[in-house]
């Protein structure tokens, strides 16, 4: 959360986006790795977000999609 001057608080939204092919798995005991991830952030309202979200998913190879959240409700 950011106190703005303007609108009070807000909040900066996270997303890591990746494809499942970016998996190599057991580098070592009980530990895997993730490659060729990105991350996409924004300074604004979900729905903008989801619009951004939605374009970066839109550019990914045809892959396994998996979201973790905090169930914040939007």
């Amino acid at each position: 959360m950011l106190l703005t001057r303007e609108d009070g608080w807000k909040e900066i939204k996270v997303a890591r986006i990746y494809g499942s092919s970016s998996l190599i798995e057991e580098v070592s005991k009980n530990r895997n790795e993730l490659q060729d991830s990105h991350y996409l952030t924004h300074f604004g309202d979900s729905k903008a977000f989801w619009g951004k979200l939605d374009i970066s998913l839109k550019n990914m190879p045809s892959e396994r999609t998996v979201f973790i959240a905090d169930g914040v409700k939007w």
